[in-house]
């Protein structure tokens, strides 16, 4: 038997801005290789062209952050309440 259980897997940001790294994710998370994963997109601001095309099975969470250590304290605030794999 198989074992089923999808692995939580977080992919960081900085924002859904026009950008290469942006639309390669946003790719990979349209296609078949994430099909073993529960995805969730989260960025230091939840903002930019891009939000449009995120796949509706995708959360988006807005990490609210303006600096890098802004970004550091709602990660791992985020980390301890949503317990990625």
């Amino acid at each position: 038997m198989q074992n089923t259980a999808k692995v939580n897997t977080v992919f960081l940001l900085p924002s859904l801005e026009l950008g290469g790294a942006e639309k390669t994710t946003l790719n990979l998370l349209s296609n078949d290789a994430v099909k073993d994963l529960n995805p969730s997109l989260w960025c230091f601001r939840k903002k930019g062209e891009l939000l449009s095309v995120v796949p509706d099975e995708i959360s988006v969470s807005d990490l609210e952050a303006f600096t890098a250590i802004q970004a550091v304290r709602s990660l791992i605030a985020k980390v301890r309440l949503n317990r990625p794999s």
